[in-house]
Protein backbone atom coordinates (compact mmCIF):
# COMPACT_ATOMS: atom_id res chain seq x y z
CA UNK A 1 0.00 0.00 0.00
CA UNK A 2 1.40 3.39 -0.96
CA UNK A 3 1.47 6.23 1.57
CA UNK A 4 -1.25 8.86 1.41
CA UNK A 5 -0.47 12.25 -0.05
CA UNK A 6 0.27 15.02 2.44
CA UNK A 7 -2.71 17.19 3.37
CA UNK A 8 -3.00 20.68 1.79
CA UNK A 9 -1.57 22.38 4.90
CA UNK A 10 1.45 20.06 4.74
CA UNK A 11 1.87 20.74 1.01
CA UNK A 12 1.81 24.48 1.75
CA UNK A 13 4.51 24.00 4.40
CA UNK A 14 6.64 21.95 1.98
CA UNK A 15 6.32 24.64 -0.70
CA UNK A 16 7.11 27.40 1.80
CA UNK A 17 10.25 25.58 2.98
CA UNK A 18 11.38 25.05 -0.63
CA UNK A 19 10.83 28.72 -1.50
CA UNK A 20 12.64 29.92 1.62
CA UNK A 21 15.62 27.73 0.72
CA UNK A 22 16.20 29.59 -2.58
CA UNK A 23 15.33 33.22 -1.85
CA UNK A 24 18.67 34.05 -0.25
CA UNK A 25 20.48 33.31 -3.50
CA UNK A 26 17.93 35.28 -5.53
CA UNK A 27 18.16 38.28 -3.20
CA UNK A 28 21.97 38.16 -3.45
CA UNK A 29 21.85 37.95 -7.26
CA UNK A 30 19.35 40.80 -7.58
CA UNK A 31 21.15 43.99 -8.68
CA UNK A 32 24.50 42.29 -8.12
CA UNK A 33 27.46 43.21 -10.31
CA UNK A 34 27.63 39.63 -11.60
CA UNK A 35 26.08 38.99 -14.99
CA UNK A 36 22.43 37.96 -14.87
CA UNK A 37 22.67 36.94 -18.52
CA UNK A 38 19.06 37.20 -19.70
CA UNK A 39 18.09 35.36 -22.87
CA UNK A 40 14.89 35.69 -24.89
CA UNK A 41 12.59 32.65 -24.81
CA UNK A 42 9.57 33.19 -27.07
CA UNK A 43 9.96 36.96 -27.62
CA UNK A 44 12.40 39.65 -26.55
CA UNK A 45 9.98 40.46 -23.68
CA UNK A 46 9.87 36.84 -22.44
CA UNK A 47 13.20 36.45 -20.65
CA UNK A 48 14.98 33.63 -18.86
CA UNK A 49 18.20 33.79 -16.84
CA UNK A 50 20.67 31.32 -15.41
CA UNK A 51 19.03 32.12 -12.06
CA UNK A 52 15.61 30.97 -13.35
CA UNK A 53 17.01 27.61 -14.40
CA UNK A 54 19.18 27.07 -11.34
CA UNK A 55 16.42 28.11 -8.93
CA UNK A 56 13.84 25.90 -10.65
CA UNK A 57 16.18 22.90 -10.47
CA UNK A 58 16.67 23.47 -6.72
CA UNK A 59 12.93 23.91 -6.14
CA UNK A 60 12.05 20.78 -8.10
CA UNK A 61 14.65 18.76 -6.19
CA UNK A 62 13.30 19.96 -2.82
CA UNK A 63 9.64 19.40 -3.71
CA UNK A 64 10.08 15.97 -5.27
CA UNK A 65 12.34 14.85 -2.42
CA UNK A 66 9.67 15.90 0.08
CA UNK A 67 6.98 14.00 -1.87
CA UNK A 68 8.70 11.28 -3.91
CA UNK A 69 6.88 10.42 -7.12
CA UNK A 70 5.12 13.78 -7.40
CA UNK A 71 5.01 15.44 -10.81
CA UNK A 72 6.20 18.91 -11.78
CA UNK A 73 5.14 21.57 -14.24
CA UNK A 74 7.98 24.07 -14.34
CA UNK A 75 8.15 27.27 -16.34
CA UNK A 76 11.74 26.76 -17.43
CA UNK A 77 12.37 23.01 -17.32
CA UNK A 78 8.92 21.85 -18.44
CA UNK A 79 6.76 18.95 -17.31
CA UNK A 80 7.97 15.92 -15.41
CA UNK A 81 5.39 13.17 -14.86
CA UNK A 82 4.98 11.68 -11.42
CA UNK A 83 4.82 8.00 -10.51
CA UNK A 84 2.57 5.86 -8.35
CA UNK A 85 -0.01 7.34 -5.98
CA UNK A 86 2.06 10.53 -5.65
CA UNK A 87 1.51 11.23 -9.38
CA UNK A 88 -1.86 12.67 -8.31
CA UNK A 89 0.20 15.65 -7.06
CA UNK A 90 1.75 18.11 -9.49
CA UNK A 91 3.93 20.96 -8.29
CA UNK A 92 3.57 24.09 -10.42
CA UNK A 93 6.80 26.08 -10.31
CA UNK A 94 7.68 29.60 -11.45
CA UNK A 95 11.17 30.16 -10.02
CA UNK A 96 11.28 33.90 -10.77
CA UNK A 97 7.79 35.20 -11.36
CA UNK A 98 8.71 38.53 -12.92
CA UNK A 99 12.01 37.69 -14.61
CA UNK A 100 11.89 40.90 -16.65
CA UNK A 101 11.67 42.96 -13.44
CA UNK A 102 14.48 40.89 -11.91
CA UNK A 103 16.78 41.48 -14.89
CA UNK A 104 16.00 45.21 -15.02
CA UNK A 105 16.55 45.81 -11.30
CA UNK A 106 12.91 46.29 -10.26
CA UNK A 107 12.16 44.70 -6.90
CA UNK A 108 8.84 43.27 -8.06
CA UNK A 109 9.39 39.54 -8.56
CA UNK A 110 8.71 36.43 -6.53
CA UNK A 111 9.08 32.69 -6.22
CA UNK A 112 5.63 31.24 -6.99
CA UNK A 113 4.66 27.64 -6.23
CA UNK A 114 1.40 25.71 -6.22
CA UNK A 115 0.39 22.17 -5.30
CA UNK A 116 -2.25 20.64 -7.56
CA UNK A 117 -3.94 17.36 -6.57
CA UNK A 118 -6.17 15.60 -9.09
CA UNK A 119 -6.35 18.78 -11.18
CA UNK A 120 -7.30 21.10 -8.29
CA UNK A 121 -4.91 23.63 -6.75
CA UNK A 122 -4.94 22.94 -2.99
CA UNK A 123 -2.02 25.06 -1.74
CA UNK A 124 0.16 27.90 -2.95
CA UNK A 125 3.06 30.13 -1.97
CA UNK A 126 4.27 33.48 -3.31
CA UNK A 127 7.50 34.64 -1.69
CA UNK A 128 9.11 38.03 -2.32
CA UNK A 129 12.90 37.58 -1.97
CA UNK A 130 13.63 41.30 -1.57
CA UNK A 131 10.81 42.31 0.78
CA UNK A 132 10.94 38.93 2.55
CA UNK A 133 7.17 38.61 2.48
CA UNK A 134 5.60 35.18 2.09
CA UNK A 135 1.95 34.87 1.11
CA UNK A 136 0.59 31.35 1.31
CA UNK A 137 -2.76 29.60 1.24
CA UNK A 138 -4.35 26.19 1.59
CA UNK A 139 -7.82 24.81 2.25
CA UNK A 140 -7.80 26.25 5.79
CA UNK A 141 -6.98 29.86 4.93
CA UNK A 142 -4.46 32.42 3.72
CA UNK A 143 -1.38 33.55 5.61
CA UNK A 144 1.33 36.22 5.63
CA UNK A 145 4.81 35.83 7.05
CA UNK A 146 7.23 38.78 7.27
CA UNK A 147 10.86 37.68 7.26
CA UNK A 148 11.46 35.23 10.09
CA UNK A 149 8.44 36.47 12.02
CA UNK A 150 5.35 34.52 12.96
CA UNK A 151 2.80 33.44 10.40
CA UNK A 152 -0.36 35.58 10.53
CA UNK A 153 -3.71 34.43 9.18
CA UNK A 154 -5.10 36.75 6.51
CA UNK A 155 -8.31 34.83 5.98
CA UNK A 156 -9.82 31.69 7.39
CA UNK A 157 -11.96 29.27 5.46
CA UNK A 158 -14.76 27.23 6.99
Amino acid sequence: MSPALPRPAELRAIALDAARAVVGDLAAAFRSPTAIGPEAKTTHHDLVTVHDRHTEARLVAALTTAVPGSGVLGEELGAQAGTGEAARLTWIVDPIDGTSNFTHGFAMFSVSLAAEVDGEVVAGVVLDPVGRLAFSADADGAYLTRGDGPERPLAEVG
